[in-house]
């Protein structure tokens, strides 16, 4: 598992969006939409950084964006994820 020493904190699980599991992610301040457009995010789940793959990222606004994980298909896991923090790792981030 990755440790949060290797990543960035980039923003917080808002809500759900719609039916198939879509969630809303509020970037931190001084983070953009942009920040949270990566192929892999991590969320911080029981104290831990566990890596979701992104079927698919759309900006919302300037600080949100809507993305639907690979394994999160219902309306019922996405909201097991409200609240939960998302990071993206330190070495993604620098090489962009």
């Amino acid at each position: 598992m990755i440790d949060t020493a290797d990543c960035i904190y980039v923003g917080t699980i808002t809500k759900q969006h719609g039916y198939e599991g879509r969630l809303v992610i509020r970037a931190d301040k001084g983070r953009t939409a942009d920040d949270l457009m990566w192929d892999t995010l991590h969320v911080m789940i029981d104290g831990g950084l566990v890596p979701f793959e992104v079927d698919e990222v759309k900006e919302r606004n300037e600080t949100e964006v809507l993305a639907k994980f690979d394994l999160i298909n219902s309306q019922e896991e996405a909201e097991e994820l409200i609240g939960q923090e998302v990071w993206i790792e330190r070495a993604w981030q620098e090489g962009d």
